[in-house]
């Protein structure tokens, strides 16, 4: 979703201690797997011994500090791309080609991923994201730090419920949200963040133009499906099944979930 300087930038991310703070204070480590609690899932819902068996569970089969480590991960990718988009719409990081497809991509973002209103895209364009940088001894800087400081929480919040994906009631359809349909839909509500995600962050970009994400989109689908087609086969002796090319393909989108909401029907 924020190309691959970004994916690079997160992986040295991680490694910084600051990152896990602001993650832990954005409360994206504590959202990570708030999809198991709503469906009674999870540890906490479990009885005093059931707590502690879960808890070591998901934390032997490393699921709880993968869910972390992508969020920070997410974090720290998706505010570098803010960062890197507030210089292509104040101008003063134009680049040599593709100059209104780049400012486009920043808009896109701007209303979709981070989704800003016109008044907080006014402010963080003129203040930015980062209270370091605010004059001391400009008016009302205490106010206007604290403007920083929740336009940088809203971004953080936003940048990896985009990416990793949140199934709470504001990011789901109302009637997702039913209690008598809601227990029959906890794997397509993440689906359905999914195709969120790839809607903004690839379908959008490639109606202006733009046929980057798109193709890092299907080539990362691609690998990662045959990697895990490849572990299944290594581990459980399960074989992909494709006697060609066109099936090839469809079995690693399908395994990578790249199909999203569509993977149903596989």
């Amino acid at each position: 979703a924020y190309g691959p300087e970004a994916w690079v930038r997160s992986w040295i991310g991680i490694l910084d201690k600051e990152n896990w703070k602001r993650s832990r204070k954005s409360g994206a480590l504590i959202t990570s797997t708030q999809y198991q609690v709503e469906q009674g899932l999870h540890g906490e819902t479990a009885g005093k011994y059931g707590k502690k068996v879960y808890k070591g569970l998901m934390k032997t089969g490393l699921m709880t500090p993968t869910e972390w480590a992508n969020r920070v991960r997410s974090q720290v990718a998706g505010l570098f791309s803010l960062e890197q988009d507030l210089k292509v719409l104040k101008g003063t990081k134009d680049g040599l080609i593709f100059k209104k497809m780049r400012r486009k991509d920043a808009q896109n973002r701007m209303d979709n991923v981070w989704k800003f209103s016109k008044e907080e895209q006014a402010d963080i364009l003129k203040y930015g994201i980062d209270e370091a940088k605010i004059p001391m001894n400009i008016k009302n800087r205490g106010k206007i730090v604290e403007r920083v400081e929740f336009l940088r929480m809203k971004a953080e919040h936003m940048t990896h419920a985009a990416t990793q994906g949140l199934t709470t009631k504001h990011f789901m359809p109302l009637y997702a949200s039913h209690g008598m349909i809601k227990p029959f839909l906890l794997f397509y509500r993440m689906a359905y963040a999914a195709m969120e995600n790839v809607n903004n962050s690839v379908i959008k970009p490639l109606g202006h133009g733009n046929a980057f994400p798109m193709m890092r989109w299907m080539a990362g689908g691609q690998i990662a499906g045959a990697t895990m087609w490849g572990l299944y086969d290594w581990i459980l002796g399960v074989e992909k099944p494709a006697v060609n090319t066109q099936q090839e393909l469809f079995a690693n989108m399908a395994r990578a979930e790249t199909l999203g909401l569509g993977g149903f029907i596989v």
